[in-house]
């Protein structure tokens, strides 16, 4: 499997920390970039497509970030951003809500009680890929 680029989008600071510390004991090779904020997402994709840099291949996405309403807008709106600047990225939700009921469309709903999966899930998501 080719080196994955990841973008984690997620505000909790202990969330990003166990989700770094699974992917370090894996056996993927990639390299992972993260956002805490909506907007600061919205800017990196927006550089990515910009640029024509190297896409991310998987988007670990929190659906509630800096938003008060905790009603999916901040999921919600990064993906309709991708999906208009025509970034493929598999999007995995790590919302400790289901990212379903939000109306958000992901290629898998891992949830924040399983982030100690997050490696299985992307290798098992990108060998579908190839």
């Amino acid at each position: 499997m080719k080196s994955l680029n990841i973008l984690h989008v997620e505000d909790e600071p202990n969330h990003r920390l166990l989700v770094d510390t699974m992917l370090s004991i894996s056996s993927l090779d990639y390299t992972l970039e993260a956002a805490e904020t909506r907007k600061e997402a919205l800017e990196k994709l927006d550089k990515v497509a910009e640029e024509a840099t190297r896409p991310y291949d998987v988007v670990l996405l929190d659906a509630n970030l800096e938003s008060q309403d905790k009603d999916g807008s901040d999921g919600r709106t990064i993906v309709m951003h991708m999906q208009r600047l025509g970034l493929t990225a598999r999007v995995i939700g790590v919302s400790a809500e289901r990212m379903t009921e939000y109306g958000i469309p992901v290629d898998y709903d891992l949830g924040k009680q399983r982030l100690s999966e997050v490696a299985d899930v992307i290798e098992e998501l990108m060998s579908e890929r190839a």
